[in-house]
């Protein structure tokens, strides 16, 4: 028997922290240079709102994105890298989310909301790269990227 919204939702909820740790080592495959993720906190938020609102039936799939409150990271510098690698991190959810859905057997209705949620997404990387994203969300100029410690002789 096939998941329906409620029980996706309630599904997503429950594996929502599995669901990003797999994300993120997916993502760190495709891109090991990034880290962390340029919209690793709006992906968890617009994850955990797509879950709330397939547990209350669906509705618009620009909803999660659009009403999420998040932090993304660009570097002014190279702003289409950036709108890249957003892009990219989109579509590593996409893939996360199919591989999920077959795993639970989730119905198409389901299925069809999640992979348009990511697609209202993907569409806006560019936007996100040059600062104009949804209300919520606040993008940050990163202007060094991350470099460990050097070790002290």
């Amino acid at each position: 028997m096939s998941l329906d919204h409620r029980r996706t939702g309630e599904a997503l909820l429950a594996t929502s922290g599995e669901l990003l740790r797999i994300w993120r080592s997916a993502r760190t495959q495709v891109r090991p240079g990034v880290f962390p993720g340029l919209a690793d906190g709006l992906v968890a938020a617009v994850l955990e709102r797509a879950a709330q609102r397939l547990t209350s039936g669906g509705g618009d799939p620009a909803d999660p994105y659009r009403g999420a409150v998040a932090l993304v990271r660009v570097d002014p510098r190279v702003r289409s890298v950036s709108a890249e690698e957003i892009d990219t991190e989109w579509r590593v959810l996409g893939e996360v989310l199919r591989a999920t859905c077959d795993a639970l057997d989730v119905a198409d209705a389901p299925r069809r909301f999640l992979a348009n949620v990511v697609e209202v997404a993907r569409a806006d990387a560019e936007a996100l790269a040059e600062g104009r994203g949804p209300a919520g969300v606040l993008v940050v100029g990163q202007v060094s990227g991350f470099e460990p410690p050097r070790k002290q002789r």
